[in-house]
């Protein structure tokens, strides 16, 4: 009976130890991701490029200059005026409080609207779609232009993280390291 209880001793501290192995490299692999994520001590703040979209109706032209208060916003709307008298359009944040969205065809929305997207910015995306249990309306998305400058520092960009890039067309990426003129870091690359 001593053996039997000696062996099964042995395979829960087999176990433990395999536990206790997966965790450490799970920790490992962690500090491995997140180490290259970090920027130098030297390095500057990236410079915030913004993605820009207008809901509805709205234009960017009926929106206007965008106020100074929301140029570090990563995420800027050109919505309907909140004023239940104005049919204005406003800038506003991404950020207000939507609690859920449904896509819809493109049948339920009005006719697609012909955006031209600010300078410095190109056409991303434009969907269909409700947010609130409101009508259907377009979206489009507009955001700035993907860095494709090489990085001229020699690992620049730290060790290149094991990510796969998949194309819109399918095809298979990979990850260049490129700058933005103020800091070196992984993008996408179809090209």
């Amino acid at each position: 009976m001593s053996g039997l209880g000696m062996g099964v001793f042995a395979t829960e501290e087999k176990i433990m130890k395999s536990i206790i192995n997966g965790s450490c490299l799970s920790a490992w692999l962690l500090l491995l991701a997140c180490g290259s994520a970090e920027q130098g001590a030297g390095a500057e703040p990236a410079a915030v490029q913004q993605t820009l979209s207008v809901v509805g109706a709205c234009t960017f032209v009926a929106c206007g200059s965008m106020p100074p208060s929301l140029a570090t916003t990563p995420s800027v709307e050109c919505v309907a005026s909140a004023e239940a008298s104005s049919d204005s359009c406003a800038w506003s944040t991404s950020d207000d409080g939507s609690v859920s969205y449904r896509p819809c065809a493109a049948s339920e929305c009005p006719v697609a609207p012909a955006i031209d997207c600010p300078a410095g910015t190109l056409r991303s995306s434009q969907q269909c779609g409700s947010e609130n249990d409101a009508a259907c309306a377009w979206t489009t998305v507009c955001t700035p232009p993907r860095d494709t400058a090489p990085c001229p520092e020699i690992d620049g960009c730290g060790p290149q993280p094991a990510l796969g890039v998949i194309c819109d067309d399918g095809s298979n990426g990979e990850l260049a390291c490129v700058t933005n003129g103020q800091t070196c870091s992984w993008q996408p690359n179809c090209d």
